[in-house]
């Protein structure tokens, strides 16, 4: 006897209300006594890691290591399809027999519980495209003041005037931002929101030149079995562009100016394909933040008194799937939120609380119908950085989100 199991949409991704069918194939031959065949849709978490061994339970250490294993079910579905309904509403049988040849029973799992690329949350809508608030990281940089040689007078020149070079007045300081909409959420496979600002802090005349720009996705994923646990980090270079000498602003531009890169650097770049929505489960969870790192000179590129500077923009953000809730889920929860019932002193009685978003879920609601992003799953070593022991980075307080 043979048995496989046939897809209708083989080597797919699923989500959240998604149908997974297919057919569960039987090949015999010759009669065979069946008591059932049960199809299960299963998903688990596995994570084993490796730590250093503790002595007698005291905190000395030798070098032998110790493993820990830890397993979570994410989910499981379990399904008869053989024998159906009917039959086994007759008397109870040891088995039932079936004819030499091939068999066939369909089988249908709803998803209401994945965690993987799920359909997304309910995004917040801005109030007034006006007074639409960002989350930014920004960064404030003062030049090196450029010196000045004061002017001979006279064939010989003023014998008593100094010939040492004087600084040309007020430093030259400028504000870098690099800003998303609030709350800061980018998008697998779809290029980012981002707006890249440079503001005129003090009176200079020299011109600013963006030299380069990076754009670069880190993640951070941590995982736990027991007692060990660990952070790993990687990265997807979303864009690196260099030796582009593009004048930003005008030299004349009064203090307060605000100077934004033209985003047609970035906006037609999507984020790869192998970059997985932020999640979290029992014993491992991810999450992410972007960086710009800006290059910018002060003074005209490739004369002796131009300063070139790097400035790096970070910021934490949340990756969705792209896969939108059905407007019906959405009015369900909707539907969902009473009102709140008027405070006296002797309404302490609480109601039944509203559904959640995945009990809403799990209702009787067709599968998406939209778009949907492309995802290969990355490679065993994942992208640049992952697998090594690199610890999580600490950032200074300019590195921070804030919101304006």
């Amino acid at each position: 006897m043979s048995v496989r199991v046939q897809l209708d949409r083989p080597h797919d991704h699923f989500t959240n209300l998604d149908f997974v069918t297919g057919r569960v194939i039987l090949q015999l031959p010759r009669d065979e006594t069946i008591a059932s065949v049960v199809v299960k849709l299963e998903g688990e978490s596995k994570m084993k890691l490796e730590g250093p061994r503790s002595v007698y339970g005291q905190d000395r250490q030798d070098n032998r290591t110790k493993a820990e294993l830890e397993v979570h079910k994410l989910l499981y579905k379990v399904l008869t399809v053989f024998p159906s309904p009917d039959i086994t509403s007759s008397p109870a049988s040891s088995g039932y027999t079936l004819k030499a040849g091939q068999h066939s029973y369909p089988f249908e799992f709803k998803h209401a519980d994945i965690k993987f690329l799920p359909i997304e949350p309910p995004r917040l809508l801005q109030h007034s495209a006006l007074v639409a608030e960002e989350a930014y990281a920004r960064r404030h940089f003062e030049y090196a003041n450029t010196l000045e040689t004061p002017k001979k007078k006279g064939l010989f020149g003023n014998l008593r005037a100094s010939s040492l070079p004087t600084p040309s007045g007020e430093p030259p300081r400028i504000t870098i931002d690099a800003r998303l909409p609030n709350p800061p959420i980018i998008t697998c496979n779809e290029p980012l929101p981002l707006r890249v600002l440079i503001r005129k802090e003090s009176d200079f005349a020299k011109s600013i030149h963006l030299q380069s720009l990076q754009i670069e996705l880190i993640a951070y994923t941590k995982i736990r079995a027991h007692d060990f646990d660990r952070t790993e980090s990687g990265s997807w270079v979303v864009l690196s562009l260099s030796n582009l000498d593009t004048p930003i602003g005008l030299d004349a531009d009064s203090v307060g100016a605000e100077w934004v890169l033209n985003s047609s650097l970035w906006n037609r770049t999507p984020l790869p394909n192998t970059v997985a929505p932020a999640f979290e489960t029992c014993n491992i969870s991810r999450r992410y933040e972007l960086e710009a790192r800006v290059g910018l000179t002060y003074g005209r590129p490739g004369t002796p008194q131009s300063q070139l500077t790097v400035h790096p923009l970070r910021m934490p953000v949340q990756v969705y799937s792209g896969v939108a809730p059905p407007p019906a889920l959405l009015s369900i929860i909707a539907e969902s939120q009473p009102e709140p019932p008027p405070f006296t002193p002797t309404s302490a009685k609480v109601g039944e609380a509203p559904p959640s978003y995945e009990d809403a879920m799990a209702s009787e609601l067709a599968p998406v119908d939209g778009p949907r992003r492309e995802y290969a799953q990355a490679n065993a070593a994942g992208p640049s950085g992952f697998g090594d022991d690199r610890k999580v980075s600490t950032f200074s307080p300019s590195d921070r989100s804030k919101v304006v």
